[in-house]
């Protein structure tokens, strides 16, 4: 790395305005590994100090999480700071993580465990936001979907010797606003949990998703603004470097899915992780995206 061992040299190997600017630049564009950085010198910190002060520069690191490369230790320490979270390896530690992650309003499971405690430890967790496969049968045959608009769970559900640090307290019904669903099935019951959503706004299903459901997922969600219909989008080499991330765009440049004359569904192509990490941090993700494309076609509509 550029910086080590800066603190025996007389001279630099760039000037130090330079050296600020390209660790300013890695701090804000990577937040897992600036933590690291304080064990390097002097001179780091004190650039540290023209950012944000020591004290508040954890949070920053660990507000949007790509569980990875952060070790459960660290975690167990700081995972309060944490309220944007993505999962996406089948792993044992996944309980462990949600244990110590408990103040996460926006959770990303880009995976598919096959035991069920997850859910369980996820509904201890006040979110407004979710993605995952909520509507794919875990291995006590039931779906998320189903566990988290469910009261009272069998003891024959959970894995032996697992019990939750936390009783579930948090109602998902009326929390999440934004539901993300990357893998849907077309078997209706798996999906009539979701009139019990009451403060649900925003939907985003797989292109996949069998038409004739959209009507009835209407029918018992009146209160839905935006339907994305997403088509998966591989980005390239070159699309990856560019900055901003072109993670979501309309599918074939109008949006529209074939057979369905409501203003509010959205078709696009995107780049579901990449994306769920930009919208996280506050940029243009598929949410943004929709809804602006939906209040076009409003106005749109209004002028005709």
């Amino acid at each position: 790395m550029l910086l080590s061992g800066y603190e025996h040299d007389q001279q630099p190997r760039l000037p130090p305005e330079l050296e600020q600017v390209i660790f300013e630049y890695a701090f804000f564009y990577d937040r897992e590994h600036p933590l690291n950085l304080l064990l390097i010198s002097k001179r780091v910190h004190d650039w540290y100090n023209t950012i944000t002060s020591v004290s508040e520069i954890i949070p920053l690191v660990y507000d949007v999480l790509l569980i990875g490369s952060i070790p459960l230790q660290s975690l167990s320490r700081h995972g309060h700071h944490v309220r944007h979270l993505l999962l996406i390896h089948d792993d044992i530690s996944i309980v462990q993580i949600l244990q110590c992650c408990k103040n996460v309003i926006n959770l990303g499971m880009w995976t598919v465990p096959y035991a069920s405690e997850w859910v369980f430890e996820a509904l201890t967790l006040s979110l407004t936001r979710m993605a995952g496969y909520m509507t794919l049968p875990l291995g006590n045959g039931r779906t998320p979907l189903q566990l988290c608009t469910t009261t009272t769970t069998s003891q024959s559900e959970l894995s032996p010797g697992y019990q939750p640090l936390r009783t579930p307290y948090c109602n998902w019904t009326s929390t999440i606003t934004h539901l993300e669903i990357p893998v849907t099935s077309n078997y209706w019951p798996n999906y009539e949990p979701l009139s019990q959503f009451t403060v649900l706004t925003h939907l985003s299903l797989s292109y996949t998703t069998e038409i004739r459901l959209l009507e009835q997922i209407f029918n018992i969600c009146p209160q839905l603004e935006v339907v994305i219909w997403e088509h998966p989008k591989r980005l390239t080499g070159m699309e990856i470097m560019c900055v901003p991330t072109p993670s979501v765009r309309l599918h074939e440049d109008d949006g529209l899915v074939e057979g369905v004359d409501d203003l509010r569904v959205v078709a696009v192509d995107r780049s579901a992780m990449v994306d769920w990490m930009v919208g996280a941090r506050g940029g243009m993700d598929v949410w943004k995206l929709a809804e602006e494309e939906v209040k076009r076609r409003m106005v749109q509509k209004l002028q005709s």
